[in-house]
């Protein structure tokens, strides 16, 4: 009967083991969350691990390879992460759980004064990695739900457990425990090290990765920027020529009135007016610059024969400032047009802007039908489809920035060939004279 039910925790904990692995490969390259699907193979796999260790008793180092490769290998086919990106991570967590269960076993074991913790194949040897496990469970429950938690503190929760598991190794080391060898003994030891330094490692590569996503970044507002000001200044260019010519549009416009041709007088300044009339017509949210915005979005995607749908529900006298509101809905919106000009069905160029406050939130959603996959990167990005390499791909990351500034975030869903980006963002009123 003991056989049975040691049987039956080494498959449940296997299966446990796989799965929190597999969330922790998702939560640190933001692939997304599991589907049915994949956590159901990623449960078969562990099983299949928990038949092969009880059939074939492993060593502990042994297990961590087995698994190591296991978390790779799915990491690789479920989750699209390069095995050799995936490596430093599937250690760390790999080291960090046995050696967890390690400094467990060997602790219950000296307070109990029994050797049966030290060994997996009896029932008292479950109950470290069960506990282990559990903890586990708990911590990273914890970090999942609260979505605040940047990076930072998920290294500095991971430093401090590196650097507990190392302490604990080295007071082992320290004592005299007969039934457990002084070659394990400092395996663990030396991989407590391992761990301590593969935090460190992992946290510099992150650093280096941010700095290097934040001079991309810069590089693409300053794309942005010089793409809005050659919009402008063609505007302007257009006001300044209507300017240039204006005592001889007077001229001529004095000339038919004065022969009284109303009619043609008439057309004579609709005719004037035209070149700015589509950008200037409509007030969305009162602020010139975002409604100039929205305005040559809707003319340049009327040029290319794509509908746009706009509704707006603005907010006045607030403390967001136009330019961030510019940097989300003008990246949104060019992301929209670029999906959308690949749309051969004209019923699937359309573009709906839709904007609107709740309460204290402002949420901005940017919806288009699209024909390509939209694909993902290894750390779950988005895939861009343009063919250029370089500055692309980075409109979501500025609208990001922007939006954090005001305690929001951007967040993108693919459903039923639809795309959808939506923009939420904190306000508070301001008094203006």
């Amino acid at each position: 009967m003991t056989e049975y039910i040691v049987f039956a925790s080494i498959l449940l904990s296997s299966i446990v083991h796989v799965l929190l692995g597999m969330l922790v490969l998702a939560r640190f390259y933001r692939t997304g969350q599991l589907s049915n699907k994949k956590m159901a193979v990623a449960s078969i796999c562990g099983g299949l691990v928990a038949v092969v260790i009880y059939i074939c008793p492993l060593s502990q180092l042994q297990m961590v390879y087995l698994e190591i490769l296991l978390l790779m290998i799915l990491a690789k086919v479920l989750l699209r992460i390069e095995m050799r990106n995936s490596l430093l991570v599937v250690m760390l967590y790999e080291i960090a759980i046995w050696l967890g269960v390690f400094i467990v076993s060997a602790a219950s074991s000296v307070w109990w004064k029994s050797e049966s913790f030290m060994n997996t194949a009896h029932l008292y040897g479950q109950l470290p990695i069960w506990i282990v496990h559990i903890l586990c469970v708990i911590i990273l429950t914890y970090v999942i739900k609260n979505e605040d938690i940047g990076a930072k503190e998920v290294f500095r929760i991971t430093s401090v457990i590196a650097i507990i598991e190392m302490f604990a190794a080295v007071t082992i080391s320290g004592m005299e425990i007969s039934y457990i060898p002084t070659d394990t003994v400092y395996m663990w030891l030396i991989f407590s090290m391992v761990l301590l330094m593969n935090v460190l490692f992992l946290y510099i590569l992150h650093q280096r990765r941010m700095e290097q996503e934040v001079v991309k970044l810069k590089q693409e507002q300053a794309e942005l920027l010089e793409k809005d000001y050659k919009t402008l200044n063609q505007a302007y260019e257009i006001n300044a020529k209507l300017f240039h010519d204006f005592h001889n549009h007077i001229g001529a416009l004095q000339q038919m009135l004065a022969h009284e041709k109303y009619v043609e007088a008439a057309d004579y300044l609709d005719a004037l007016q035209e070149p700015v009339k589509e950008m200037t017509d409509t007030v969305w949210t009162g602020d010139d610059t975002v409604d100039y915005l929205i305005n040559s979005k809707m003319t340049a995607a009327s040029a290319c024969g794509i509908t746009f749908h706009v509704e707006v529900e603005f907010p006045r006298n607030t403390n967001i400032q136009g330019v961030d509101i510019c940097a989300i809905i003008g990246n949104l919106i060019d992301n929209a047009l670029d999906a959308t000009k690949q749309n051969e069905n004209q019923e699937d160029r359309k573009i709906s802007l839709t904007i609107r406050r709740i309460h204290q939130m402002l949420v901005i959603k940017v919806e288009n039908p699209y024909t390509v996959p939209v694909e993902q990167k290894e750390t779950g990005e988005l895939q861009t489809t343009k063919k250029q390499d370089g500055l692309h791909g980075w409109g979501l990351k500025s609208a990001q920035t922007a939006a954090e500034k005001y305690d929001g975030m951007v967040r993108t869903t693919c459903e039923d060939n639809i795309f959808r980006a939506v923009a939420t963002l904190s306000y508070e009123g301001v008094y203006r004279e």
